[in-house]
């Protein structure tokens, strides 16, 4: 049986320098979460300090409620309204043939069903796509020649289009996870370990949104999404041979769901504090 879990499992590891490596990384992501927290509860106490101060100098009531927050988009959705979704570049094999080459095409798949969902943008579809790009290979190449990417979207018939490249990794590792069980020969707990592997995954993606008219890139961001497996010696060995195409279904729907709340206007809860006198 395979669980998947999203953070470190403490224990000894059966690599030492690699452990205290993922240790000290460990650490330095805990302290900057940390601080960045600390900074927050910083700015929520001085909110509450000035909320507190009105009240009590002032007689007045305060009342925190929840609104809507219109967020707008970081792309011009009026210029930018008819898109088409082109499959993303293997950064680890630009341009090659390998096992993973249809992950970029799935990938796109994800972006166009994040971006389908009831936003103002018209998404070409799948099959009117592969039919006016039949004979087109996209590739590292490509991606630099603007003359290429404006020709692209003259045959698309769109303002813009999304592509971009990614690279999908996975780094397995032995260990030791500790436990207590109660020994009935010394009549008392005793502590016992099981071996394990850990198996993680991280998928990193640079979109592109590019205009079709000029072959310019017009916006840019990097995406990284991370999951962890653990596995028993079976599962692991069954993992190294088959593909885990769930796990990579489930990271790049992550990072498509990242791209559509910076491009597509939405709304957001925000708190606000209401001071009545």
């Amino acid at each position: 049986m395979v669980l998947t879990i999203h953070s470190k499992v403490s224990g000894r590891s059966l690599i030492p320098h690699a452990a205290l490596r993922l240790r000290q990384n460990a650490l330095k992501s805990h302290l900057k979460e940390f601080q960045l927290s600390i900074r927050h509860q910083h700015f929520a106490m001085f909110i509450v300090g000035i909320t507190f101060f009105l009240a009590l100098f002032t007689g007045c009531h305060t009342t925190r409620v929840s609104i809507q927050v219109k967020v707008p988009s970081e792309i011009d959705v009026d210029k930018y309204n008819q898109l088409a979704i082109l499959p993303f570049v293997d950064r680890a094999h630009p341009g090659k043939k390998n096992d993973t080459s249809n992950l970029g095409i799935e990938l796109a798949s994800v972006f166009r069903r994040s971006l389908n969902r009831p936003h103002k943008f018209e998404i070409l579809d799948t099959r009117n796509t592969d039919i006016l790009l039949a004979g087109e290979q996209m590739d590292l190449e490509t991606l630099k020649d603007t003359e290429k990417l404006a020709f692209l979207g003259s045959e698309l018939a769109v303002d813009a289009f999304i592509t971009g490249t990614y690279r999908f990794s996975s780094v397995s590792e032995p260990r030791r996870m500790y436990y207590d069980r109660y020994s009935a020969s010394l009549q008392r707990y005793v502590t016992d370990s099981v071996i394990y592997y850990q198996k993680s995954y991280k998928l990193s993606v640079e979109v592109l949104v590019i205009d079709a008219d000029t072959g310019d890139i017009v916006w840019r961001h990097p995406y990284q999404s991370k999951a962890w497996e653990a596995h028993s010696i079976a599962s692991f060995l069954i993992s190294e041979a088959v593909q885990s195409n769930s796990v990579f279904g489930n990271l790049a729907a992550q990072v498509a769901a990242s791209f559509t709340r910076h491009v597509a206007p939405h709304y957001e809860t925000s708190q606000r504090i209401l001071v009545r006198g």
